[in-house]
């Protein structure tokens, strides 16, 4: 499925390129060897990278459409912060818009055997480490998706929509 699945159905009418960010990339790699104290204080470093694999994480979530930044071609920096500080202002979630409950989070690793240190047992090591750190990054992006949804998740903010409905698609 395509990440913008809301943004282009136009759904999450707040949403567009300017305020999207993303994809999170990071590289993951593992190192043998130690640095070593030697004569008269000077190092030795004799470490090695043997392994490594990329990971990365993108969220997508609904904005309302007062959040919808409106650049255009000719606008300095102070003209673009002071658009995107006007929109934030206005940018709290309608807690009675179904959309704007949708959360798409995507991640995907990429292991090249081609690029490891043979002996070191990288393919056992990827396996091992990328549940960690798919836990790790799930942890901390739903946390924050969550405390900034937070706000419609409360049974006063449902019985404020005018439509059960809200209530319970959530």
């Amino acid at each position: 499925m395509d990440p913008n699945f809301e943004v282009k159905s136009g759904k999450c009418k707040g949403n567009n390129e300017i305020n999207m960010y993303g994809p999170f990339n990071i590289t993951v790699s593992r190192w043998t060897g130690a640095r070593a104290s030697g004569a008269g204080g000077t190092t030795d470093d004799t470490r090695l990278k043997v392994c490594e694999f990329t990971f990365s994480l993108d969220n997508h979530y609904c904005r309302p459409e007062k959040c919808s930044l409106k650049y255009t071609p000719d606008m300095n920096k102070q003209a673009r912060l002071d658009e995107f500080a006007r929109t934030q202002s206005m940018c709290k979630l309608d807690c009675c818009d179904n959309p704007m409950q949708r959360v798409s989070r995507i991640s995907k690793s990429s292991f090249d055997p081609t690029i490891q240190i043979a002996g070191h047992n990288c393919r056992a090591w990827y396996l091992q480490v990328l549940p960690i750190i798919q836990a790790v990054s799930s942890l901390e992006t739903g946390t924050y998706i969550g405390a900034q949804q937070s706000q419609c998740h409360a049974d006063s903010a449902m019985d404020a929509c005018p439509s059960k409905k809200a209530r319970r698609r959530v």
